[in-house]
């Protein structure tokens, strides 16, 4: 989350679609122009399975295109997030990516069916 977010509750937010305490992780970062930044270190950690970037931006083009980079590169899904009113949404789209990435990476099932 970005300085502007630090009073949404993440938390309440993740824990209404079953998400909890032990899988979730949330940081503030000093700026959003640094967030790119800390998402790509947090994808490359290979502890989390969706990042939801809470930049306080509509659109910023650039920020857009460095979260696009940053799932590309390490499979790990970026959720931007520009105001707290978009919160549900975007917590709605990184619950179900988080679970496409984790069955999309599980290992195959010896006799399973491709």
């Amino acid at each position: 989350a970005s300085p502007g977010h630090a009073g949404v509750d993440f938390r309440a937010a993740f824990a209404r679609l079953g998400v909890g305490n032990e899988t979730f992780f949330q940081t503030l970062v000093p700026d959003a122009l640094q967030l790119p930044f800390a998402a790509k270190l947090l994808a490359m950690s290979n502890t989390v399975d969706v990042i939801v970037a809470a930049d306080g931006s509509d659109g910023q083009a650039e920020l857009r295109r460095a979260y696009q980079q940053i799932a590309l590169s390490t499979n790990v899904p970026v959720v931007p997030m520009g105001s707290p009113a978009q919160l549900p949404g975007a917590a709605d789209v990184a619950v179900k990516m988080g679970a496409m990435r984790r069955e999309a990476l599980q290992p195959a099932v010896a006799g399973a069916a491709s």
